[in-house]
């Protein structure tokens, strides 16, 4: 998986199209991210649930687990576009997970 900022989202788009990509599914979630030496914890909100990823050394995580108190949490090992094939909604050719609009 990368990542990387957008600052022109419907360029991106125009990208993707010219180069015979079609989206298939589409998810949103929100992120808040802390950081120590050593791990960076991240709380996922999506339209499906509420998801924690840690990243770094195995020693690190588990030491940023126990920092959060989240360490008896279970696992998921299903990632966000399975979940989202699995849960999504159809809109037209696209299966999507948005939250709802006020």
């Amino acid at each position: 998986e990368e990542e990387t900022d957008v600052s022109d989202p419907a360029a991106i788009q125009r990208i993707i199209l010219e180069l015979g990509l079609q989206p298939v599914l589409v998810y949103e979630k929100r992120r808040k991210t802390w950081r120590t030496p050593a791990a960076a914890a991240s709380d996922y909100v999506l339209p499906f649930g509420n998801y924690v990823e840690i990243e770094g050394t195995v020693d690190a995580i588990h030491e940023a687990e126990a920092l959060l108190g989240i360490a008896d949490l279970e696992t998921e090992e299903e990632t966000y576009p399975r979940i989202t094939a699995r849960l999504g909604r159809p809109e037209g050719e696209v299966i999507a997970a948005r939250f709802e609009r006020e």
